[in-house]
């Protein structure tokens, strides 16, 4: 990502040439409900996000889900360590 005078480029090497065919391809084999999407797509919602202000810019709805439980596990690790945060 650079920002030159207010003009924002996404730079991804999937993004031109060989490397978007090989995407292209990659994104046909995968099952339908993995929600895969293109290099463009993903640089639109970026951009996005960074527009809003995000600090984390999911690019597939499924994201959520899978940190759920993470985040949960971590949460449980923390009280069973018993730390908690200075005051």
């Amino acid at each position: 990502m650079i920002d030159w005078t207010g003009q924002r480029v996404l730079i991804t090497g999937a993004a031109s040439g060989i490397g978007r065919a090989l995407a292209v391809l990659l994104a046909a084999r995968w099952p339908a409900d993995m929600g895969i999407i293109l290099p463009e797509r993903a640089a639109e919602i970026c951009l996005q996000g960074l527009d809003l202000g995000l600090f984390h810019i999911p690019t597939h709805a499924h994201l959520h889900d899978d940190m759920g439980g993470r985040y949960h596990s971590v949460g449980e690790a923390t009280a069973q360590l018993q730390l908690a945060k200075q005051a």
